[in-house]
């Protein structure tokens, strides 16, 4: 592994991390008022039926900086992250493509979740395309099919496949498909929005478990390196 690729991974690894870290502010902030007795009270009811995820942000009653400000800047992040995982894979043209198209996915649904959060440009409640918000987690899908089928005859590849997969996860965490998943496992229904306190903080740990594990790799990765330079270096 080249010294850029490297550093292309931590640097992916680091803004998976920072978004995650960011999310479980978010969501901490979010559900606060349904902490203790206080569940049943009507702001945390509020803030159960406001449930929302980037794209989708809160009411304007409930669209308060320290509330959604984190997540839609962690939307952000994580989609910044997946134009850094492009630079430490060396990829035929078609993959890079489809590489690319999902980084613009991505990096778009971060910039409208944060003028959403943070400037009255973008109406939280503006009807959102399905396929846009789906379509990151589709072309997460032909990405790895087509890298998997390219590993074969890339010998370059077939060590980043799973880390690719990794970093696909991480950056795509605001996708359709998750945000339903969550929703169910924290007991609400598709169309209502009404979980229980805590939903929010699964997409929180997706994000701190991809970020990590890029950051680990990456200085695995340059703890290897260094010996071989030193031999090369005494050889020499």
């Amino acid at each position: 592994m080249t010294g850029r690729a490297r550093d292309a991974w931590f640097v992916a690894g680091l803004l998976l991390a920072a978004a995650g870290v960011l999310t479980a502010v978010s969501y901490a902030a979010h559900w606060s008022p349904c902490a203790g007795d206080a569940f049943r009270s009507e702001l945390c009811s509020r803030r159960r039926d406001t449930w929302l995820v980037p794209p989708f942000m809160a009411d304007p009653g409930d669209r308060v900086p320290w509330v959604t400000g984190p997540v839609a800047v962690a939307s952000l992040l994580a989609g910044l992250s997946w134009p850094a995982v492009l630079r430490a894979l060396p990829l035929r043209r078609p993959t890079r493509v489809v590489g690319l198209l999902l980084a613009l996915q991505t990096v778009s649904i971060g910039v409208w979740s944060v003028v959403s959060a943070f400037t009255p440009l973008i109406d939280p409640e503006a009807p959102i395309q399905p396929l846009w918000w789906v379509g990151g987690e589709v072309l997460a899908v032909v990405f790895v099919l087509l890298l998997v089928l390219e590993s074969d005859h890339e010998p370059r590849l077939p060590g980043s496949v799973v880390w690719a997969v990794v970093a696909v996860v991480g950056a795509t965490t605001f996708g359709l498909v998750r945000f339903s998943v969550e929703l169910m496992a924290f007991g609400g229904h598709l169309g209502d929005g009404y979980p229980r306190r805590g939903a929010g903080f699964g997409l929180a740990a997706t994000l701190l478990l991809c970020g990590a594990a890029l950051v680990v790799r990456s200085r695995l990765a340059a703890r290897v390196a260094r010996p071989a330079r030193s031999e090369a270096v005494g050889l020499v």
